[in-house]
């Protein structure tokens, strides 16, 4: 295990997760984890309508028999907040969080009271999404959920870019979310959830953005020994 480039809050990034952002890698859980604490402690600080969960207790909801026994390990506020996000891997192996070789996205938007499912291969993840769709309802809603396939989401063109489009989606549906509604006009799901190739960046620009982003935090940090939890809370968001 090699040295830390970045602790940033809860998430430790060592060298081995930071070059898993070239091109061409597959994105590591912990880059992935950060993102989501990375938009926790600048974009979403200020609201807690929406909720981010992480890869590892996505991981421990899909593969415990009764999900209710993991509710005290949730966010409290997990059934009342208005959208979840959550990351989808496909490792079938349960005695190992990190053997899946596909990111999807499923979010859980409780206005519409549906699960929406971004997939960059198509259906790759279609089935580890609905099983993990259906561990979650019931901690969710107490009617059952509609679950709406987004199937003109971004497609990545090899192998590696599911990470990079999970990431570039989150961006883009957070930011919609936090937008004020118009008064007077009705709450479309489609204007919302909806998303298109040309609505995200590609997933080049994201994984150098975001590259960008740990080592300006981690420059901060090292200029400021004992700062490192903080660091973070001065360089803007740029990957929206």
């Amino acid at each position: 295990m090699s040295k830390a480039v970045l602790e940033y809050y809860n998430v430790i990034i060592r060298h081995e997760d930071l070059d898993t952002l070239n091109d061409g890698e597959w994105i590591a859980d912990t880059i992935v984890e950060f993102h989501e604490e990375y938009l926790e402690r600048t974009v979403l600080h200020n609201t807690k309508a929406i909720k981010l969960l992480r890869p590892s207790m996505v991981y421990l909801v899909a593969n415990i028999q009764d999900a209710s026994e993991l509710a005290s390990a949730l966010p409290p506020d997990l059934s009342s907040c208005q959208a979840v996000f959550i990351p989808v891997n496909d490792a079938a192996d349960p005695t190992r969080a990190d053997s899946g070789s596909h990111w999807s996205l499923l979010v859980y938007a409780r206005p519409f009271n549906s699960f929406y499912y971004y997939d960059s291969l198509g259906d790759s993840n279609l089935n580890a999404a609905l099983a993990v769709a259906k561990k979650f309802s019931t901690l969710l809603s107490k009617v059952k959920p509609n679950f709406v396939h987004q199937k003109d989401g971004p497609q990545q063109v090899n192998g590696a870019d599911c990470g990079a489009c999970v990431i570039g989606a989150t961006d883009v549906l957070v930011n919609r979310l936090l937008q004020p509604q118009t008064p007077g006009t009705a709450f479309s799901p489609d204007a919302i959830m909806h998303l298109t190739e040309n609505d995200v960046l590609p997933p080049a620009t994201v994984r150098s953005t975001l590259k960008n982003i740990i080592m300006k935090l981690a420059k901060v940090a090292n200029s400021t020994p004992g700062t490192a939890i903080r660091a973070g809370d001065s360089v803007p968001v740029s990957t929206a």
